[in-house]
C-alpha cells in the first residue's frame, strides 16, 4: 500500500510527523537551538498534540504524536489564539486539520525567524511540506518509537541510545516532569515484574538495537492494535 506522507490531521489518530532543512543546511549550531527549537514546539502544539517520541539531528527532526480530540478545553485553547484560521474552525469555515497545520507553519516561522537572525542568513530552512505519516497499528507505532530513539545512532552522533541527547529517550529514564505522555508509553511497557514499564522500555531498546543497515531490526508491522496508542 503506498504512504500517504501528507495526511490530514484527524482527532484520535497517530503520526510520525517529520522534516529536514533544503540543501542539507544545519537546522541546530548550538546546544541552545535544540532547547529553543522545542520549547517553540511545546507552545505552538502541546495544547493540541499529545507527544510520545522525538529526535532532533543537526538536519532534521522527528515527532510522534497523537492529535487531539476537540474538548471543550482545547476549543478555549484555540479561542486563545486568536488567529485567522483558528478563528475560521470556530466558525466551521475551515477543518481542524486546517488549525493543526497551521499551527505548525507558525511554529516552524517562529524558529526559522530567530535562527536566520542568529546565523545571519535570510530565506527559506525547511522543506515546504513537513511530512505527516499515519500510523496502522501497534507494531508500527513500536517501529517508530524505535526509530526516533535509534535516530543518534544510525546518524553516528554516538554509539548507544544515551549518547545524543536530544532524543526522548533521556525522559523515560527519569521522573523529571515533561511535556511529553510518556505515561501511556510505559504503561504499554509495565508488567507484573515491572510496574513502572521503564527496565522493559530499556530491554525493548536494547533488544532492538543492532540491525540491517544500522536500524532497528523489529518484526514487520502486524494487523494488531493498541487502543490507548492509537
Amino acid at each position: 500500500m503506498k504512504k500517504n506522507y501528507w495526511a490530514n490531521f484527524e482527532p484520535e489518530h497517530c503520526y510520525h510527523i517529520y522534516n529536514k532543512t533544503v540543501g542539507g543546511n544545519k537546522l541546530f549550531t548550538n546546544e541552545g537551538n535544540y532547547d529553543y527549537f522545542l520549547r517553540k514546539y511545546w507552545k505552538y502544539l502541546g495544547s493540541y498534540l499529545a507527544t510520545y517520541s522525538y529526535a532532533l539531528i543537526p538536519n532534521h527532526f522527528h515527532f510522534l504524536a497523537k492529535c487531539k480530540q476537540p474538548t471543550p478545553t482545547i476549543i478555549a485553547c484555540i479561542e486563545k489564539e486568536n488567529t485567522k484560521i483558528g478563528n475560521k474552525y470556530l466558525s466551521k469555515e475551515a477543518t481542524y486539520h486546517d488549525f493543526i497545520a497551521s499551527q505548525f507553519k507558525r511554529f516552524f516561522k517562529s524558529y526559522v525567524d530567530a535562527f536566520n537572525i542568529q546565523e545571519k542568513r535570510s530565506g527559506t530552512l525547511l522543506t515546504k511540506k513537513f511530512k505527516r505519516i499515519p500510523i496502522e497499528n501497534k507494531a508500527h507505532f513500536e517501529f517508530m518509537l524505535l526509530y526516533h530513539h535509534h535516530n543518534g545512532i544510525h546518524h553516528k552522533l554516538g554509539k548507544d541510545y544515551s549518547d545524543w541527547q536530544h532524543t526522548s529517550y533521556h525522559s523515560y529514564l527519569n521522573q523529571e516532569p515533561t511535556n511529553l505522555s510518556k505515561e501511556v508509553i510505559l504503561k504499554h511497557f509495565a508488567d507484573e515484574n515491572n510496574k513502572s514499564g521503564v527496565q522493559n522500555f530499556i530491554k525493548f531498546h536494547a533488544e532492538n538495537k543492532n540491525g540491517i543497515g544500522g536500524f532497528p531490526n523489529l518484526i514487520k508491522y502486524q494487523d494488531s492494535t493498541c487502543d490507548y496508542l492509537l
